[in-house]
């Protein structure tokens, strides 16, 4: 009985010994005798596989005849295709079974691979099989959401898009429950979708205040990091301004601040912070001005100096193209009654001032006063200092014989003969 045991091992151990030598890579193997084959079969094999499973597939041989020992073997080899790309696999034995082996950057990704089973040209056999998601093993949840910040007011809107993988980034199959999770003005709202082409999703709209919509999304106990969306107050609505000065006079030295109202949107909400508020101003010799300032808590301030003249400015504030302010109108008073002019004959010169002001104070240096003749083509500005300017003149007048000066200060003027000697 030992005897034929052994007997049936040593042909065994002969015939693996002989597919090898056939099946090996080509090459020239003078002294070898090689097979043709009758038939090469896949055996045992699955419909599917789950993705990062080992995968072996034994194949199954009859030999029908020999060939000349000097023409050039072809190995037995499988040729797999999937999403992956393609390859051709070598032939393995092993304990008197031979079989395929296919390679793990084949066997962790999900999807259909194609084979077929070639031996010198022919096809013997073909198929394919399914790999699919691995859900057994702890899922990776990714999730994305957009836009980032939205408007106030329940019309705009935000969209949480989420996708769950096994951890060889598979996307699972449609149908996985998928449970989104989001947090908004105290309220915890949580909903379950199933995957639909893979992916689940949900819109979100604004409310009526402003501040962070949190998102979350779980398959299971496997969770996404947290999201954030940012809920912006709306387009602010009219408001109020008002102006502070020190005084009402035309100095063209004091500074006129304008104030807004806090600037808040239809839901009460203030507008966001650097908001650029425009004050425009009109004056009521048709002259415009600008100066702007942008909100802090929802309020803007602008500055603007006094004019050098009596005037009245209507001012008006501009949120551009969403909001504005009443009209306001400010006056400003002469800041000189009169003041001295003086020629003197010996220094041929005009002396204008003391300047002083309501108060009968100097006025501040710098003040602009302008001395215009027009028959003899002059105008010359000059500013003062402690309050006095002064002005040479020329000894010859021309062919004016009493030609006369205008003097003119922070809107006020005067006017001064000279009479030729």
């Amino acid at each position: 009985m030992k005897r034929y045991v052994l007997y049936g091992i040593s042909i065994v151990v002969i015939l693996a010994t002989t597919l090898l030598l056939a099946f090996s890579p080509a090459q020239k193997q003078n002294g070898h005798q090689k097979v043709s084959l009758g038939m090469a079969k896949l055996v045992d094999m699955e419909e599917s596989y789950i993705a990062g499973g080992e995968i072996t597939l034994t194949v199954l041989i009859s030999v029908i005849d020999t060939v000349n020992p000097e023409e050039k073997s072809y190995p037995l080899q499988l040729y797999v295709s999937s999403s992956y790309g393609s390859s051709l696999l070598d032939m393995s034995s092993k304990d008197g079974m031979t079989y395929f082996q296919i390679p793990p950057v084949f066997t962790k990704k999900s999807g259909v691979v194609q084979w077929r089973l070639i031996h010198a040209k022919k096809v013997f056999d073909e198929g394919s099989f399914m790999i699919t998601p691995n859900s057994n093993k702890k899922a990776v949840v990714e999730s994305y959401v957009g836009p980032p910040s939205i408007i106030a007011g329940g019309n705009d809107f935000t969209m949480l898009v989420t996708a769950a993988t096994d951890t060889y980034d598979n996307l699972l199959p449609n149908n996985t429950e998928i449970t989104i999770k989001h947090y908004q003005d105290g309220v915890e709202t949580k909903s379950q979708y199933p995957t639909e082409d893979r992916i689940a999703w949900k819109r979100v709209f604004s409310s009526e205040t402003t501040g962070k919509i949190t998102f979350a999304a779980t398959h299971k106990t496997d969770a996404s990091k947290e999201l954030m969306v940012e809920v912006l107050p709306n387009s602010p609505s009219n408001f109020s301004m008002e102006a502070k000065r020190v005084h009402t006079y035309a100095d063209g030295n004091q500074i006129v601040t304008f104030s807004t109202s806090q600037i808040v949107d239809a839901y009460n909400n203030i507008v966001a912070d650097g908001t650029l508020v425009t004050f425009s101003i009109l004056s009521s010799e048709g002259t415009q001005s600008r100066t702007s300032g942008t909100t802090i808590n929802g309020v803007a301030k602008g500055q603007l100096l006094h004019p050098n003249s009596p005037t009245q400015w209507q001012i008006k504030a501009l949120v551009d193209g969403m909001a504005e302010s009443n009209v306001l109108e400010l006056a400003f008073n002469p800041f000189l009654l009169e003041f001295d002019v003086n020629y003197s004959e010996t220094n041929h010169s005009i002396t204008v001032g003391p300047l002083t002001s309501f108060m009968g104070q100097l006025v501040p240096d710098g003040a602009e006063v302008t001395l215009t003749q027009t028959e003899l083509g002059i105008e010359e500005t000059k500013f003062s200092f402690n309050g006095m300017v002064t002005f040479p003149i020329l000894e010859n007048y021309g062919d004016v014989a009493t030609p006369t000066f205008t003097i003119e200060a922070l809107g006020v003027s005067q006017s001064i003969n000279l009479t030729k000697e």
